[in-house]
């Protein structure tokens, strides 16, 4: 396993790339990787070693939009897609997405941008289905409604 924190980057990067066919290749890769492991261990723990890795690169990169952005998106993908399920529920899941959240807001809480401020409440938006107290302070976001009452459905 100590290849892939460099593979788990470098997915995690193109996920949110500017080129459509390397986003849905690596998008693609993350996928199959999140499957593989949660095949392969049903502890939850190979998929928690990619979780553990999203709030790690959102704190070594905090307010650098060219990684937050990626990161904000793989996270988006990740959470929609249900790659992360099997940590919900879970005393490690719940510390996951608190992780998750934090660094969410912090990002959210110092950008102008407003394509960032939207991809976080993507994220906050999917971290309302991970149980209390996550959900809760998902919902108290400074800002979070006017974003989810401006975003185009």
């Amino acid at each position: 396993m100590c290849h892939s924190r460099p593979l788990l980057r470098s997915l995690v990067v193109s996920v949110g790339g500017l080129s459509e066919d390397i986003v849905k290749e690596a998008s693609g890769a993350l996928l199959a990787l999140c499957n593989h492991y949660k095949q392969q261990d049903a502890a939850g723990l190979s998929v928690r070693r990619v979780a553990d890795l999203l709030p790690r690169m959102f704190a070594a990169h905090r307010g650098d939009d060219r990684v937050a952005v990626p990161l904000l998106k793989t996270t988006d993908l990740l959470l929609r897609s249900g790659a992360l399920d099997t940590l919900r529920g879970r005393r490690l899941g719940q510390r996951f997405a608190a992780d998750i959240h934090a660094t969410v807001a912090a990002e959210h809480a110092t950008s102008q941008d407003v394509g960032k401020i939207r991809a976080c409440a993507d994220v906050h938006l999917l971290l309302l289905q991970w149980a209390e107290p996550v959900r809760t302070a998902a919902l108290k976001v400074k800002g979070f409604v006017v974003v989810f009452f401006s975003f185009p459905f």
